[in-house]
């Protein structure tokens, strides 16, 4: 066989890989549904651990162009264990953000035409999700760390470079790859579990940062390394390549004994040569940050810098005094739960710090955040912005990781100062140091000649640093203070020596100004000074201290205005804000926009001629408190305008800024602004004052959008870049179509500082015009400048003054809306009807014991001034006290009712419960009322009175008749005549007005006769004749009535006559008695009758008997019939009683 020529080494390795291949494709076409494994991808980001990724190792090359998101669905169920029992905390599909194919196994790998390894980019960064915090990506809850499983679908399909198709698969999380949470080993140290990372690329010994992580996170010694990213961001790539340093985050450090046992594994790591013992930072959040300030507390000396964020603080000025050279830079956010007290306890122990820097944030804002777009954490999110980097000071201490590992404890002695700055109307100027002594310094040691203060000032070009100023600065004055204060008055003794520098008034920019915070109008410098002591200085103990034996190392920069003026970032414009001291109610708002070239570094547009911090001095304040909001911007584009109108309606929308009174102004380009920014939002502000814009209004339909928009504008007299501009917008929109607009030409730009004036370039109006010393009213303090003319407008023109009507003791049914007169920038006043909620009503103020009239205020929707009601209380009328009353029957009682109406109404008497015959008049309340005999008793009557409005008052009386015990009438008993042996019998009988139970006697009977009381029966047979003369009584057992009459006994047949007994009657005036008169003989005999005492009037027919009579007064009567047989009569008495 002939020989081959071929080379098989070199076709070897190609052979092989298409062995592979084919074995592969056989492999996928062979099984029904074949398997790829995949790893999930972690990686801690300024948020926390995020799962952000899964990549599939498809075995071979795949076609880049055949991956879609649509072809794959990654699915979480990620859990939890918590006293032994499984939870789940996310259940559901992540979304893909991107898919693509490389080369290597790992995140962030180039993304390649073909590759072995589809990589599939998970939604990861927060902004989405229910709460905004993407829970779905996280690897920890709050308290626990994660156990992650995952699941792929291939919805879809792929190719292999070999075209081979895959449209089904099966997918095994086969691991997790978390690079940086890997290298934080796990350890415990006596007890206490820990996470270490351990820098060993770098030899020699290292910075320690000692991490304390917050509340809750200290279960598993792995929740407390993922959730946010306090221990991971020192282990960050670049930030380890820029600080290599060593990391430790303790479980549950919170008590003394187990900081002890940090303290001493640490000494261990120094011991071992790998912590570097001069520069060990302590920081924490929240819990972390409490237990932050006690691990300095408990171990002073040991660390170099800390950063406690957002809870915790000193105790006692014996701490603070123990801390006092230690650099401490602190953060809390207005918004966070902690604020209150972090305020008041920094206010007490800051004295005492001389390295302290307390940073309020606005709010927890980081930029780059939510890829880029910006997210807003609550208020208890400090660490947020802090540790990713997102806060700046920019000429301050810049951000935390670069200001923490420039730290590093002093090994020889040190006196610390501060460099002092102030806000004057032309600009801000550094105007001394103030060295603190540590003790009291004798005045006598000290003078000018005693220091030399040199200053180096720095600021960047692109990525350049240059010198704006490096020389000496002249000394003014030395003096020794109490207090930490520039007052150009020496004490007699105190520990800080005050250096006061020579500062003047100069109308350049140029940054070899000695004095100046920034150079050329464009940045701020970086400022680093330098005090030399040149003699020896001697303090009140007799103690000196000699130049060299300490160093003098400058600690803070302060300024008393701009430091007020907090650092933030709202979309991609960045901003400072001055917020008013009384934050209880919505306070205007002032919008600054600075000129070209101040927008560099958010510092020099505060610092440039001050057009921030004048609406932030005290005077100001004083008279006009606002919001101060100066955002920066190398130009304002559209965004930075959008930003800054967003971060505005964020500020109505937390409560905080009045919308009605949003007031914006700027100069220069920022005038432009100005008026770029009511283009966009014409109805937005109530007040603006462009000065000297660079733009205008473009188009007559602009200048109607803002027609009714209050404008006052400025420019100065020989302008060199804005004249024509702003004349050309003054003559074709201002004076043609603007109703509330004026604009103001100055003679020049300049102002008058300590009694001399200054000059500037005619562009710079602004100075005098935002320093109020253009006035056109020197008379009124309170009008003329354009603080005063901004600050007098609103949005809202007036809020309606309502008139509510109730009855006592019904809460007043308040109006649910309110007309408001409001100004809209394209059509002036409107009326509209709004909301309103009105202030909780005290039950007292329509109680009818009341005021009767109080006023209530309501807040409207969109408003901040109040809706006023007017509440009138009808309140019931007022009966006066009544007595009980107690009468006899047959007396007239009288009385009449009174009774007041807070509210004037006339007023109505009624009553229930009358008795039968009482009278009451409804208008003059006049009772009456006589009770009859028969009406004694207990009465109780409610007397009402009632107004207008049908309220009522009602008092009760009682009303007792006292029963009179009338006397029983004993009838009247005829005389008898009888014949000896004769049986007489008759009764006796009486009457009793109060039905009084009665009983009878009877006195002088004759011999033989007998008298029966229980009947009242008297029975006699005569035996012996005469005259008998017998008395019967009747009593009702207090009172008796008697009657004697006469029994005739005749011997012979002729017997008198008997008359039978007359009633007594009582009867009313007017009404007609009448009775007749009866009588028997015994014998038969004619009777004749006759009547004595006859009433005037009244009549008796002798033939009939009968009496009749209508009394016409009252009175008791007695009337005497007689009655006879011709030789024998009888008697009887009539009474009448006549009422």
């Amino acid at each position: 066989m002939k020989k081959s020529n071929i080379n098989y080494k070199r076709f070897m390795p190609m052979f092989l890989s298409f062995i592979i291949l084919v074995t592969l494709i056989i492999s996928v076409n062979a099984a029904e549904t074949p398997t790829f494994n995949f790893t999930l991808q972690n990686e801690p980001v300024s948020s926390g651990d995020r799962t952000k990724a899964v990549i599939i190792d498809a075995g071979a090359d795949v076609t880049a162009s055949t991956i879609n998101i649509a072809d794959f669905t990654v699915s979480a169920h990620n859990t939890y264990i918590q006293n032994g029992r499984v939870n789940v905390y996310f259940d559901g599909n992540r979304p893909i953000r991107n898919a693509y194919v490389a080369q290597d196994n790992k995140l962030g790998a180039a993304s390649k035409s073909t590759g072995r390894y589809i990589i599939l980019e998970l939604d990861w960064d927060v902004g989405t999700g229910a709460n905004g915090e993407n829970d779905g990506a996280k690897t920890c809850t709050p308290s626990y760390a994660l156990a992650l499983n995952y699941s792929i679908q291939l919805v879809g399909s792929f190719s292999y470079t070999s075209a081979q198709i895959v449209d089904s698969a099966n997918f095994t999380q086969a691991g997790i790859v978390d690079p940086i949470i890997e290298k934080f080993q796990s350890g415990t140290y006596q007890g206490i579990p820990y996470r270490v990372y351990f820098n060993d690329a770098v030899s020699g010994p290292l910075p320690l940062v000692l991490y304390f992580h917050g509340g809750g996170q200290g279960n598993d010694n792995d929740c407390h390394v993922k959730f946010m990213n306090g221990a991971t961001t020192w282990a960050y790539p670049t930030n380890q390549a820029k600080y290599p340093c060593h990391i430790v985050a303790p479980v549950d450090v919170t008590t003394k004994p187990k900081m002890d046992s940090m303290v001493s594994l640490i000494t261990q790591w120094i011991a071992e040569g790998k912590v570097d013992p001069d520069r060990i930072y302590v920081t924490g959040y929240s819990m972390g940050g409490s237990s932050t300030w006690d691990f300095i507390r408990y171990y002073p000396n040991l660390a170099a810098a800390a950063v406690p964020i957002c809870v915790g603080g000193l105790k006692s000025v014996a701490e603070a005094q123990s801390l006092s050279k230690l650099p401490i830079w602190d953060f809390v956010c207005k918004e966070d739960f902690s604020y209150s007290g972090y305020i008041a306890s920094s206010k007490t122990y800051a004295p005492y710090l001389k390295n302290y820097k307390l940073s309020i944030l606005e709010e927890n804002y980081c930029q780059s955040q939510n890829y880029g777009n910006g997210y807003c954490w609550p208020g208890h999110a400090e660490w947020e912005p802090a540790y990713s980097g997102d806060y700046v000071e920019t000429t301050g201490r810049g951000k935390v990781i670069d200001w923490l590992f420039a730290q590093k404890k002093q090994s020889s002695p040190t006196l610390t100062f501060d460099l002092i700055q102030k806000s004057f109307p032309y600009d801000e100027r550094n105007i001394g140091v103030i060295v603190d002594a540590g003790k009291d310094v004798d005045p006598a040691s000290i003078s000018a000649a005693a220091f030399s203060v040199r200053a180096h000032n720095t600021y960047m070009s692109g990525t350049t640093e240059r010198v704006g100023y490096d020389g000496t600065r002249q000394i003014a004055k030395v003096y020794v203070n109490n207090n930490p204060e520039i007052t150009s008055t020496p004490s007699n003794s105190g520990r800080y020596i005050v250096i006061e520098l020579q500062h003047a008034c100069t109308t350049t920019t140029d940054s070899t100004v000695t004095d100046a915070t920034y150079g050329g109008g464009t940045i701020a410098f970086k400022q680093q000074y330098t005090v030399t002591q040149n003699s020896d200085i001697k303090y009140t103990d007799l103690t000196t201290v000699s130049p060299g034996a300490v160093a003098y190392r400058q600690a803070l920069i302060k300024s008393e205005i701009i430091d007020q003026f907090v650092y933030g970032t709202w979309g991609t414009t960045k901003y400072r804000l001055f917020s008013p001291a009384d934050k209880s109610k919505k306070q205007p708002l002032l919008i600054m926009f600075h000129g070209g070239g101040q927008g560099g570094d958010n510092e020099v547009h505060l610092r440039f001629h001050n057009p921030g911090p004048v609406w932030a001095y005290p005077e100001n304040q004083a008279k006009y408190p606002c919001y101060v909001l100066c955002p920066s911007a190398s130009s304002w584009t559209t965004k930075s305008l959008q930003d800054t109108k967003a971060y505005a309606d964020r500020m109505i929308a937390t409560g905080k800024v009045d919308p009605n009174r949003v007031y914006v102004t700027g100069y220069s380009m920022g005038g432009g602004a100005v008026w770029n920014f009511v283009r966009a939002f014409p109805d937005f502000p109530a007040a603006i004052g462009p000065l000297t814009p660079a733009s205008g209004l473009t188009s007559v339909a602009e200048a109607n959008a803002v027609v009714y928009l209050p404008t006052w504008s400025f420019i100065s007299q020989g302008d060199p870049y804005c004249w024509t501009t702003t004349m050309n917008n003054h003559n074709n929109y201002g004076l043609k179509y603007l109703k509330d607009y004026r604009l103001t030409i100055l003679p020049e730009s300049s102002l008058i500082v300590d009694g001399v004036k200054y000059v500037w370039n005619p562009h710079a109006c602004w100075l005098p015009t935002y320093n109020g010393q253009y006035d056109e009213n020197l008379n009124d303090p309170n009008n003329g400048t354009l603080q005063d003319w901004l600050f007098s407008k609103s949005k809202i023109i007036s809020v309606p003054v309502v008139a509510v009507e109730t009855m006592a003791g019904i809460r007043p049914t308040m109006p649910g809306t309110v007309t408001v007169v409001c100004r809209h920038s394209s059509t002036g006043a409107v009326t509209e009807a709004r909301s309103v909620a009105w202030n909780n009503i005290d039950p007292q103020n329509y109680a009818q014991t009341g005021p009767g009239a109080f006023t209530v205020e309501g807040t409207v929707e969109g408003c901040v001034e109040k809706a006023v009601a007017n509440v009138t209380v009808y309140r019931a009328p007022l009966l006066n006290s009544l007595s009980n009353y107690i009468i006899d029957a047959g007396k007239l009682l009288s009385l009449t009712l009174s009774a007041t109406d807070p509210n004037g109404d006339n007023l109505f008497y009624s009553a229930t419960n009358l008795p039968a015959g009482a009278k009451l008049d409804p208008v003059t309340g006049k009772f009456s009322w006589t009770p009859e005999l028969s009406q004694a008793g207990t009465y109780t009557v409610q007397f009402m009175v009632s107004n207008t409005h049908q309220l009522t008052d009602s008092k009760t009386a009682t009303i007792v008749v006292n029963h009179i015990n009338h006397q029983p009438v004993l009838a009247a008993i005829p005389n008898y005549s009888v014949t000896a042996g004769e049986s007489l019998t008759f009764n006796v009988s009486a009457n009793d007005l109060d039905g009084d139970s009665l009983s009878y006697s009877a006195a002088n009977l004759p011999d033989g006769a007998s008298f029966n009381p229980a009947i009242a029966t008297f029975s006699w047979i005569s035996v012996v004749s005469g005259s008998y003369t017998v008395k019967f009584t009747v009593s009702d057992g207090l009172l008796t009535d008697s009657k004697t009459m006469t029994i005739t006994a005749y011997p012979g047949s002729n017997r008198p006559p008997v008359m039978s007994a007359i009633p007594s009657y009582i009867v009313k005036a007017g009404k007609l008695v009448s009775f007749t008169v009866k009588a028997t003989d015994p014998d038969n005999d004619p009777l004749i009758y006759a009547v004595s005492n006859l009433p005037a009037g009244a009549n008796f027919n002798s033939a009939t008997q009968k009496f009749s009579w209508t009394p016409a007064a009252a009175g008791t009567y007695t009337v005497q019939f007689t009655v006879r047989d011709g030789e024998l009569s009888d008697s009887k008495t009539a009474i009448i009683i006549v009422q």
